[in-house]
């Protein structure tokens, strides 16, 4: 599956080792047999020599640029230098895939890297109210009211100050580059820390939902660098009821939710990150 890249989708992006993959745990199960391992190898020559066209591959680019060319959108200013990048992609890699293969077998982890996972950690429950703006408060601990429970590891933590707000989010969903968010800000009653907690959902959705909600999504954040933390990434999920809601600067936003916290495993950072 690095064959055919140039950078993974998730970190750490980079990809030292082009031929092959074998950090994941099935990947390095194959890798580590040497019957498997010769085999790979074999089906990897055969499908560059006899698979790996450079001629059609070019042919099917000018194709591609033929027919957007007069289509492409402002926010796609970039695709003569991507369809560039990709050209020179195709001329390249079988002098590199074939480097790596003349010094076969290559160097790999002597374990698998730890797999991504998800493990909750808690819950929120909360009723609220405020008021929508069009930016976050310079003081979220005393922005709208709200009565708030959090659970963290089976405890109830104990909170001095809880504020709520909802404006645009800092954060892209799937759907939206700054969808409506509500933010719940929280002193932690044992050290004043403050913990965050960012629940957003579509625009379509931001409105008065009676009794079924709508599906929220977004991260748990303790103090300011709690997002990049060795502790992982916390993420919630979970259901908004909205009694009233707006986007209009001053528009009521009221309502309760219901959230699961989640923090994902090191896969992603940890260990055995080499190729």
């Amino acid at each position: 599956d690095d064959s055919v890249t140039a950078r993974m989708p998730l970190p750490p992006f980079d990809i030292r080792t082009k031929s092959a993959h074998s950090i994941s745990l099935l990947a390095h199960k194959l890798y580590t047999n040497q019957k498997t391992r010769k085999l790979y190898r074999e089906t990897l020559e055969h499908l560059i020599a006899e698979h790996w066209d450079e001629e059609r591959l070019h042919a099917e680019l000018d194709r591609i640029e033929d027919l957007v060319a007069e289509h492409l959108h402002g926010s796609q200013s970039d695709f003569k230098n991507a369809v560039s990048r990709m050209r020179n992609f195709i001329e390249t890699r079988r002098d590199v895939l074939g480097k790596e293969l003349a010094s076969w077998p290559i160097e790999f982890p002597a374990a698998p890297r730890e797999p991504i996972h998800f493990k909750k950690i808690g819950t929120v429950t909360a009723t609220f109210s405020t008021q929508w703006a069009e930016r976050s408060p310079a003081d979220p601990l005393e922005a709208g009211s709200a009565d708030l429970t959090l659970v963290l590891d089976g405890k109830r933590v104990a909170l001095t100050r809880v504020g709520v707000s909802a404006a645009p989010g800092r954060l892209p969903s799937s759907r939206e580059r700054r969808p409506p968010t509500i933010v719940f800000s929280a002193e932690r009653e044992s050290d004043g820390k403050v913990l965050t907690i960012s629940a957003s959902l579509s625009s379509e959705d931001f409105k008065p939902s009676g009794k079924k909600g709508k599906s929220v999504s977004g991260l748990f954040m303790e103090g300011q660098l709690g997002f990049f933390s060795s502790g992982g990434i916390k993420t919630l999920s979970g259901t908004a009821r909205l009694d009233a809601a707006g986007m209009t600067p001053g528009d009521p936003v009221k309502g309760s939710v219901e959230l699961v916290l989640m923090k994902m495993g090191s896969g992603l950072f940890g260990r055995n990150r080499r190729r």
